[in-house]
C-alpha cells in the first residue's frame, strides 16, 4: 500500500484508490480501475493544492486487464490522462515542478534503470540513462534518485547530475525520501 498527502487527507494506492480525510469520516473512493498500482506523486497547482495524482500500474498476471501504464486522476476520481508504458517497467514515479509550472512527470523503468520524462499531458519528452530504481522530488531539496551504487540531486531543467553521493556498498534501494 503507497500513499501521498494532499490538503484533504491521504491518497492511497490499493484497489481501489481512496482518500482518507484528516477528520474521522469516512473515507472516499476517488477510482474503482481494477489494477495493481505501484506508486503514486501528487501533481500540485499554483495554490500548493493537488491538481492531479499520478499512478503507475505494472502488469500483473493475477490482475486481469492490469498493463504498464501511466494514468492521471483528478479531484473527482475520474481518469483524464491514460498513458500505455508498452515495453516499460514502472517502479518508481514523482511529479517535479520548478513552483512556475509543473514541467515533468519522471518515471522509473525497473527494467533498464532510465529515468523517463512526460510532460503534464503524458506525452513522452525524453528518456535518461542513470541506472536508477527511484525518483523523488522534494519542494526543497528538488530532485533526487538513488540506484544501487548511489543517489544524485538532478538539475530540474535538464535532468543532469548536480550532486552524487556514493553508497559504501551495492545494494537496491527500497525507498527515497527528500523534503
Amino acid at each position: 500500500q503507497l500513499s501521498a498527502f494532499d490538503q484533504n487527507g491521504e491518497i492511497i494506492v490499493r484497489r481501489p484508490l481512496t482518500r482518507l480525510p484528516h477528520a474521522p469520516n469516512h473515507p472516499t473512493v476517488i477510482n474503482s480501475r481494477n489494477w495493481c498500482g505501484v506508486g503514486l506523486a501528487v501533481e500540485p497547482n499554483k495554490n500548493d493544492w493537488w491538481r492531479r495524482i499520478w499512478v503507475i500500474e505494472r502488469a500483473h498476471p493475477d490482475v486481469p486487464g492490469s498493463k504498464n501504464r501511466l494514468f492521471a486522476v483528478d479531484a473527482e476520481g475520474q481518469t483524464r490522462i491514460l498513458v500505455d508504458l508498452e515495453d516499460i517497467d514502472p517502479r518508481s514515479v514523482a511529479c517535479a515542478t520548478d513552483r512556475t509550472d509543473l514541467s515533468r512527470i519522471l518515471v522509473v523503468d525497473g527494467s533498464s534503470g532510465d529515468l523517463i520524462s512526460f510532460n503534464t499531458d503524458g506525452e513522452l519528452m525524453s528518456q535518461y540513462k542513470l541506472g536508477v530504481n527511484l525518483v523523488c522530488f522534494g519542494e526543497r531539496d528538488g530532485l533526487w534518485v538513488a540506484g544501487r551504487k548511489s543517489a544524485k540531486r538532478l538539475d530540474l531543467s535538464d535532468l543532469s547530475v548536480l550532486a552524487e553521493y556514493e553508497f559504501k556498498t551495492s545494494a537496491v534501494p527500497i525507498g527515497l525520501a527528500v523534503r
